[in-house]
């Protein structure tokens, strides 16, 4: 798969020291990308709000499971200009200030549909365990299935940002070629990356939770805490796919 090389000077400095430069490159897409982070966050707040006070809530069957699917998609289809950003960002050092929602767009039409593909296989191994009229199949499928979905989407996670600089030859298979022996230095990168942010996160909700009297009240604060946190744990999502897909391109691992 060939790279579309940086025009920002530092683009590879995440080679060298792949957990903190994480953190920088987070930063600096969210001061650069001020406007579409923006929306991006008020996206999420309006899902969030839609998904506690709409969408029931109650133990899993094949409605609240739908629902959670066409909550996914709806998010996948909504974040796509933000998440193409980003990439662009990290890897060329283009600057967005719109944000465009262009279904009719190659780009845009190729990034939403592996979303939704991933939504989709993310989403099957709680369909098949909630199949009515279990069997002695529903387990080991349903395991098989979830196994799967986190092979592939670690395997896959490279073709996200090829496909938003439109790299020439992005797909599947090339991502499954180009990741081939690297599963678990892209797991590792990925939980050395988000593990300091779980915490702080976890943290200090805890800490909110404290100084905040009432359930009713609490229950609207993580509304707007949510969608903050979402949005930060998306873009580190971004800026890893981003440098992953950069060393793959040129061969730059740094294990």
């Amino acid at each position: 798969m060939n790279t579309a090389m940086p025009e920002n000077p530092e683009a590879l400095a995440f080679s060298t020291a792949p957990v903190g430069t994480a953190w920088r490159d987070v930063c600096d897409a969210l001061a650069v990308l001020f406007t579409p982070a923006l929306i991006a966050f008020l996206i999420l707040l309006a899902l969030g709000i839609v998904k506690a006070r709409f969408m029931p809530l109650s133990e899993l069957t094949a409605g609240p499971l739908l629902e959670d699917l066409f909550y996914e998609v709806v998010k996948a289809f909504l974040m796509t200009p933000y998440a193409i950003a980003v990439h662009r960002f990290i890897i060329l050092g283009e600057k967005t200030m719109s944000y465009r929602i262009a279904p009719a767009e190659p780009r845009f039409r190729r990034f939403f549909t592996w979303s939704l593909a991933l939504s989709v296989l993310a989403n099957a191994p709680a369909a098949i365990f909630e199949l009515p009229g279990p069997t002695i199949l529903t387990v080991p499928l349903g395991a098989g299935l979830g196994i799967a979905a986190i092979v592939v989407g670690i395997r896959a996670i490279v073709l996200f940002p090829a496909v938003a600089v439109d790299t020439p030859g992005a797909n599947w298979r090339q991502a499954m070629a180009d990741t081939r022996g690297h599963a678990w230095d892209i797991i590792s990168t990925i939980v050395m990356a988000t593990l300091p942010f779980v915490i702080v996160a976890v943290v200090a909700l805890g800490l909110l939770r404290a100084s905040i009297a009432g359930d009713a009240a609490f229950k609207d604060f993580l509304v707007s805490y949510g969608a903050i946190v979402v949005l930060f744990e998306y873009t580190i999502a971004v800026v890893i796919a981003s440098r992953l897909y950069q060393w793959t391109s040129l061969g730059a691992w740094p294990w």
